[in-house]
């Protein structure tokens, strides 16, 4: 089970408006290795999102979007 304290770095309706686009497919290429899950999200334009990992935990979050 993934720590879920990264929540705490963004503003509610920010991570609602994240799994919005997650439910409407907006979501594409996700891809997980051992320490890092990488996505493209499909907005105003495409944004690269990359995720690293410490095994369950969450270390750092990186977004080309503006709420990053």
């Amino acid at each position: 089970m993934i720590n879920e304290n990264w929540r705490e770095w963004f503003q509610p309706w920010i991570l609602e408006r994240g799994k919005d686009y997650w439910k409407n497919g907006y979501v594409t290429r996700l891809c997980r290795d051992l320490d890092t899950i990488t996505a493209i999200v499909q907005g105003t334009e495409d944004y690269e999102v990359e995720i690293d990992m410490d095994g369950d935990e969450v270390m750092a979050v990186s977004c080309t979007c503006p709420y990053a």
